[in-house]
Order: structure tokens, then sequence, then C-alpha cells
């Protein structure tokens, strides 16, 4: 029987997960630090925080982004399901002003100059719900920017989940379209295959001696894919991850 996606879910889940989560998933070893490092660069590039606006995380998790974009920008409110994610960003980012919350019902009195969200919009359960309520509190001409896993990608034949419910870049562009949202444009984080023995839910090809070799090819890749981007349902099959941005 699949697992129920509600808000109760998510924080019991989310809970568990929040001690080791930032460890895991962006320090362990040489390939999630490669997944990092390209979705940093990927994240500032496309947001590009200032100092003087206001700007809402959506899914602020433990604050591995929370930190990253509060030392650019004065005013960041961030949100999370999970109390104990909360509880962490607050740690690294005490400047912030923090919510408990389920992203598709925050109702902050005000509106926001920017809002991004990172690695949230597949975890959460009626994506046009937290569609629609991102673009009612952007001010006008307001930016979203959006990083998520893609699909359809080669980790899908390694890793499947009952609950996770990714969205491919064609799918959100219609969900931001219908809720108004123009520019809307997608690029790929990085581009790499799911073949290291360290990955997660990887092939478990490549072993750790020959991980530099590898990845240092993957760079390469990807800062040449980036120069001529093609179709997205192309990209993806090779992208663990891909951002799309807009405005209101």
């Amino acid at each position: 029987m699949k697992k129920r996606i509600n808000e109760r879910f998510l924080r019991k889940y989310w809970n568990k997960a929040s001690k080791d989560y930032n460890y895991n998933r962006w320090k362990k070893n040489r390939i999630v630090k490669f997944d990092y490092l390209w979705t940093r660069k990927a994240l500032l590039e496309r947001l590009d925080p200032r100092e003087d606006e206001s700007i809402l995380e959506m899914g602020c998790g433990p604050g591995t982004w929370t930190g990253i974009v509060g030392k650019k920008a004065r005013k960041l409110t961030a949100i999370d399901v999970s109390d104990e994610m909360v509880g962490l960003a607050r740690k690294v980012a005490p400047g912030a002003e923090f919510h408990v919350c389920d992203a598709r019902r925050f109702r902050p009195g005000k509106r926001f100059d920017s809002i991004f969200s990172v690695r949230v919009i597949e975890y959460v359960h009626n994506k046009d719900r937290f569609v629609n309520n991102a673009y009612s509190l952007l001010k006008d001409r307001g930016k979203i920017v959006m990083i998520t896993k893609s699909r359809p990608c080669l980790w899908d034949i390694t890793s499947r989940s009952e609950w996770q419910k990714k969205v491919s870049p064609l799918r959100l562009k219609k969900m931001m379209r219908e809720a108004g949202f123009k520019g809307i444009k997608f690029y790929p984080v990085s581009i790499r295959f799911p073949i290291f023995k360290r990955g997660v839910y990887e092939a478990g090809i490549i072993p750790e001696r020959l991980e530099s070799k590898a990845l240092g090819f993957f760079h390469w890749l990807t800062k040449e894919y980036n120069k001529a981007p093609v179709f997205p349902s192309l990209f993806t099959l090779f992208s663990e991850s891909y951002i799309i941005s807009a405005y209101k």
C-alpha cells in the first residue's frame, strides 16, 4: 500500500532525517560535493540575491541554502514543514525569520521580491497549490527560482520512491504558466551519470580511485552544455536535477 503524502507524514519523515540530511546529501563524499557545488552555482546565478530584497525560501530544510542566501539578503524568510529542520536552519541563519508550516498554505500577510526552493516540490502533494501560492506571495515582477530532481532521467532506473513524485520541466512549466508566471526558463544543474559506487542509488561502476577523473569530465561536460542547451527532455536524462526560473 502506498503511503499517503500529507503534511503529517512529511513532518515525521523530515524530523527523523534532519540530523544527518545535510551531511549525507551534500558533504559525505566527492560525488555529493560535486552536486552541491553545481547546485550552489545554479541557485546563486539564477536567484542573484541582493541586500535590499525581501526573499522567501519555501522548504528550507536544515538551512543548507538559507545560510548562503542569508549572507546576501537582509530580509530573508524561511519556512519548512519540519520543526526539527527549522531548528537547524536557525543556527546557520540567525538573522532570518522562520515559520514551521506547509508551503501550500503559508499566508504571511506580505509579499516578496523573490522566492526560491531547492529539492522541495518533488515531495509536495498537489504541486499546483504550491506553485499557485508561490505566485500569490510574489510582488509584481517578482522572481521565482526552483531546483528539483529531473524526470525522466537515468536515476529513474536505479532508484524509485513510492512517495517522491518528480515533475518534468515541461509539466512544471505548464503549471507555472497556468498560475500566471512569465519568462519561464529551465536548465540542468549539472550533467553526470549515476555510475558511482559511492553515489546514492547509483549503478556502482566507478570506484573511489577513479572518481576525480570521472567528475572532472562531467564538470567539463556541464560547462560545455550550458553554453548551448538543447531540448529539455534530452538534458534531463543525464541531469539529476534541473533549475527553473520565472517572474510574476
